[in-house]
């Protein structure tokens, strides 16, 4: 998760003016559809949009444990109607990959104690 955070920040220190790419934090940016779940009271990080590849990535904190976050995230995303096709435990954390008609994302979870963190991706086709 940590490699996945760096090349987040390093995404944005490339940009430059008239980039199609904005590098945002505190907030989530409009690209995030209003029906992907966020889990209240979360922290949202540093975020990083590609206007011309499609691309959000999103930080997420929140005081859970990996395991809550990762049953949060199965649970509202199969209840809002996305497909995920695969949960399972990588390198960095575990990740869920998900679809919804145009919409593909993947949500790496990591944490320890009570303390979760998770990289939201999307891409629209």
């Amino acid at each position: 998760m940590a490699a996945a955070v760096v090349g987040l920040v390093l995404a944005g220190a490339a940009c430059s003016e008239g980039s199609s790419i904005e590098v945002g934090e505190g907030r989530l940016p409009d690209s995030v559809p209003l029906d992907v779940p966020i889990p209240a009271g979360a922290e949202i990080g540093a975020t990083t949009v590609d206007r011309a590849e499609n691309r959000t990535e999103v930080i997420i904190r929140v005081p859970w444990s990996a395991q809550e976050l990762i049953r949060f995230y199965t649970i509202e995303l199969v209840s809002g109607g996305f497909i995920v096709g695969r949960s399972e435990q990588g390198s960095d954390g575990w990740e869920i990959a998900f679809t919804r008609a145009d919409l593909i994302g993947t949500v790496l979870i990591a944490g320890e104690g009570e303390s979760a963190r998770a990289l939201l991706r999307l891409n629209r086709s």
